[in-house]
Formats: structure tokens, sequence, C-alpha cells
């Protein structure tokens, strides 16, 4: 919990932040989805974004390629445009993204108590994090490749082809290819990776708290901040 309160100051200096994670997870698995230059590839965007599907997808085509992912941090980003590293930024409606992370903690943490969620933790606190992880892309759309949720699980060849051509790769854009892809990530996921009745329900529960006066600002600021990188940059 501390950690939450501490992230945002450190994430002000993308060398220190990245320094302080490479000492967090030192030794432990986490480390070695934390980018080094010598990376091929980066993959991130705030939770609930097709990054635990993306991220698959892209080592079945090419397994020997170190990828950086899942540290839904803009300093992982902002450090691999610094690198040149090839970097996808994952991105979803707002509300959306929210309201499934929340759901998410809900079921693993809170044993589907809403309420409880509710009463221990804000979702304008959430929403305060997806502003601070996209706001500072703004200004680097032209250097990442910026992918929308719903083409990603609809239409993954379109976003091959798109950062094959972003960034002169070669990865496999054969149909039947990624459709045997597709299903195997599918058929391997675990279940936060599946649609879940228990968590749309909880959603519904959460609709009600996202469309309250108290976030309408929050909100705003963060469809705004969601449109203008999907009018500038989105695949």
């Amino acid at each position: 919990m501390f950690f939450n309160y501490l992230k945002p100051i450190l994430e002000e200096s993308t060398y220190i932040y990245m320094l302080f994670l490479r000492f967090k997870y030192f030794g432990k698995r986490k480390e070695t989805k934390i980018a080094r230059k010598y990376f091929d590839l980066i993959i991130d965007g705030f939770p609930r974004s097709a990054n635990s599907y993306t991220t698959r997808l892209f080592k079945q085509l090419e397994p020997r390629y170190h990828i950086g992912h899942h540290l839904h941090s803009v300093s992982h980003i902002i450090y691999g445009l610094k690198k040149s590293i090839p970097s996808i930024v994952l991105i979803r409606n707002p509300k959306d993204a929210i309201i499934s992370l929340a759901a998410l903690d809900i079921i693993e943490c809170y044993s589907g108590e809403t309420k409880k969620f509710l009463r221990e933790n804000s979702l304008k606190w959430i929403i305060k994090k997806y502003i601070r992880f996209y706001k500072p892309l703004t200004n680097h759309v032209d250097k990442f490749l910026l992918v929308d949720f719903e083409v990603i699980i609809n239409c993954p060849i379109r976003i091959i082809k798109a950062f094959n051509n972003k960034f002169n790769l070669n990865f496999e854009t054969d149909p039947e290819i990624l459709k045997y892809f597709n299903n195997l990530i599918i058929r391997r996921a675990k279940s936060h990776l599946k649609p879940s009745y228990n968590r749309n329900q909880i959603k519904l529960e959460l609709l009600n708290e996202i469309n309250s006066h108290d976030l309408t600002e929050y909100l705003n600021e963060a469809n705004k901040i969601y449109n203008e990188l999907l009018k500038i940059n989105v695949k």
C-alpha cells in the first residue's frame, strides 16, 4: 500500500524509478519483466487493457525476444523511448479499464464484497492513476505504437502489421498462424484473462459509483486524454 503512495513521486524521474524497481524486484521473477537497454520490445499499459494477451501473443510470435511488460508504469515506456526500444502502449476506454480493475480486485482481495472495497478504496485514486499513466505520453505520440484494447482483442493482425510498418520489423502476419496462437492463448489463459459472470455483476454495481458527481471532473480529464491519444496515434 505504501508503494502506491510513493510511486507518483518516484515516477517524476524515470531513472530513479527504474532503479528502484530493479532493487525492489532483484532476484524475483518480476525482475525479468523490467526492460533493459538490450531488450527488443516493450509492451505496457494501464492494467486491464489487454497487457497479458498482447504480451503472450508477441512471445508466441517471437520466443527469442526480450520483452519488457506488466510494470503498468509510464516510466517503463519513457525508458524504452529513451533507449529506442520499439514500444507498444495499450489503452482502453477509461471507464471500462477502471471498473474492470476494481472488479478484479474485489474478486481477488475482497471475496466479491463491493461495499467493503469501496469503504477501503477510492475509485478517484484509480482514475488519477490512469491519468498519471497516459498524460505524459501525449508528448511522445510519434515514438510508440498506441494500441486500443478493442482492436488488439478483435483484430490482432491489424496491430502486428502496424507494428511491423512503424518499426521496420517482420513479425508473422499469416492469419492461420495468428488464429492458432490466439486459440492457444485462450486455452491456456488464467481466470483474469477470461470473461467472468461474477466480475460482470460487480462491474454493474460499480457503474453507479463511477458515474457519481464526485468523480465527473476526474473521469472527464481521463476521457480527454484518452480521446486525444486515440485521435493522434491509435491503431
